[in-house]
């Protein structure tokens, strides 16, 4: 769509031709999609704990280890990807 603004100064009115790209709507994310993108921001951010040769990833650890620290972290997850214009559904 293409709109004209105006700008009035010193030398009179100018106007400016803008097009508004339609189709840059606001992406929706599902919850399992958001869960996904969040346990990987986890994995990415700490190291993957070894213990006796078995490696556990931090996603999985904050998840069985401390479910409530893990599901707040993740509701904050949710509000900065619906303030960056990335909603989740179900958390609007």
């Amino acid at each position: 769509m293409d709109i004209k603004i105006a700008t009035i100064g010193e030398r009179g009115t100018t106007w400016q031709d803008v097009t508004i790209d339609e189709e840059e709507e606001e992406t929706m994310l599902t919850e399992d999609e958001a869960y996904e993108m969040y346990d990987e921001m986890l994995d990415q951010c700490y190291e993957p704990y070894n213990m006796s040769g078995m490696i556990y990833m931090p996603s999985d650890i904050l998840k069985e280890c401390d479910p409530i620290a893990y599901r707040v972290g993740f509701s904050d997850y949710v509000d900065t990807l619906a303030q960056d214009g990335t909603p989740v559904e179900g958390w609007i």
